[in-house]
């Protein structure tokens, strides 16, 4: 067992289970909570052809009914103590989680691991998922104008492999192929304990809650076939296309071009991250180190930069013009970026779904503590913020753009 403190001097313990699970417990004696958090390391870009979307289907089936607790009365249980919980499906891994009462911890780890472990697959139950994934798509596009987004919508221009091109957020498609002996196989291949991290975080002693997690009936798994990975990432070269869209009522220019890699923190990351952060100071301007945010990727994400309205500079104007950035511009940019790293750190479900993350992605359960760190510590030397912003924009300016153009039009252009 592996004993830690960070740099707020938080204890921390961490142990690997015979079947491979990864064990962390964090604490934190300001925390009024504690956040369980169950992950795998597989996503929307493992899923095989023919199979877009399951992964997020199998997300939704793990909140229904288990072999030992129907979805009702886990809901009746949870709401019962005041808890909450939740899962999402990202890009390269999967997670579970739930937040209570820190004398609540054992059952919530006994609730956790027994659902997402031992799935019921109930023929019914995965018809009215399919309708439930269907629906968050449409709520999300519909937000969008004319329902185009980054992501999924820039994937194919931006990449010609399956694995990094498809959309795995999942529709009415699934029915008639999305059927329980398949997802039973995703399941058996994809939540493997042997790839497991399970971590908890709140305000008892890390010793205490070490030994609920150690307690946990956390399957040994029987041997799968290897299971196939992603291929090479290929990116294409430059590319813009126009669209006319009846439902856009203003020009919307929509760039991205590769991110730096982020298995650690690096110079790169920080100025892009700040970057971006600029950017989204402008009036009509959004912009995102990250499809999801900073550090949700490691390798093949996206630098996201959004314009709306009629004068659509462009990704190679924007950034020109960060070169020129005065200290007032850079001061508030690099307070931005902290607050955005900060609100994976803020509070004890959000800290420890981070910490999950990293230890899966990483193998480091520091590192959005040391993003933040390294962002504060710009904060204090403005002069060397000033040289990254322009050393970082000099990078983007060299990198393949794809910009998609959305007018407000019926024709496609």
């Amino acid at each position: 067992m592996l004993k830690a403190k960070d740099s707020l001097g938080q204890d921390s313990l961490s142990k690997t289970l015979p079947q491979g699970t990864q064990l962390i417990s964090i604490s934190d004696p300001r925390a009024l909570t504690t956040t369980v958090v169950l992950a795998f390391p597989s996503g929307m870009r493992d899923e095989l052809p023919g199979e877009e979307g399951f992964m997020h289907l199998l997300e939704h089936m793990v909140y229904q009914d288990s072999q030992r607790c129907s979805s009702k009365e886990r809901e009746q249980a949870i709401q019962s103590t005041g808890g909450v919980l939740g899962g999402h499906t990202h890009m390269n891994y999967t997670e579970f989680y739930e937040t209570g009462l820190p004398h609540h911890l054992e059952a919530m780890v006994d609730r956790l691991v027994e659902q997402v472990f031992n799935p019921s697959l109930n023929e019914q139950q995965i018809l009215d998922q399919i309708a439930a994934v269907a629906t968050e798509r449409r709520q999300r596009l519909s937000q969008a104008p004319g329902e185009i987004l980054p992501w999924p919508h820039m994937l194919p221009q931006v990449w010609a492999d399956f694995a990094h091109s498809h959309d795995g957020s999942g529709d009415e498609g699934l029915q008639g192929k999305a059927e329980a002996d398949t997802l039973r196989r995703i399941h058996a291949t994809r939540y493997r304990s042997s790839e497991a991290v399970l971590v908890a975080s709140g305000p008892s002693a890390a010793e205490t809650m070490m030994k609920v997690l150690e307690q946990a009936e956390i399957p040994i798994q029987q041997p799968q076939p290897a299971r196939s990975e992603q291929g090479s990432a290929l990116f294409r070269g430059s590319s813009a296309r126009r669209i006319g869209l009846p439902n856009v009522k203003q020009k919307r220019v929509i760039s991205v071009a590769p991110m730096s890699d982020s298995a650690g923190i690096s110079e790169q990351l920080l100025g892009e991250t700040i970057c971006a952060s600029m950017l989204s100071l402008l009036n009509g301007v959004d912009a995102s180190a990250g499809m999801f945010g900073a550090g949700d990727m490691t390798t093949n994400d996206l630098f996201v930069l959004i314009e709306d309205g009629p004068a659509g500079l462009g990704a190679e104007a924007r950034i020109q013009a960060l070169k020129f950035a005065d200290a007032t511009l850079t001061a508030r940019a690099v307070q931005r970026a902290i607050f955005t790293v900060e609100k994976q750190i803020h509070n004890d479900e959000s800290h420890a779904r981070s910490i999950a993350r990293d230890v899966l992605l990483r193998q480091d359960t520091a590192f959005v503590r040391s993003f933040y760190d390294a962002l504060k510590a710009l904060g204090e030397q403005p002069a060397q913020a000033r040289a990254l912003v322009e050393k970082t924009s000099e990078s983007l300016l060299n990198r393949s753009w794809h910009v998609l153009e959305l007018l407000p039009s019926q024709e496609e252009q």
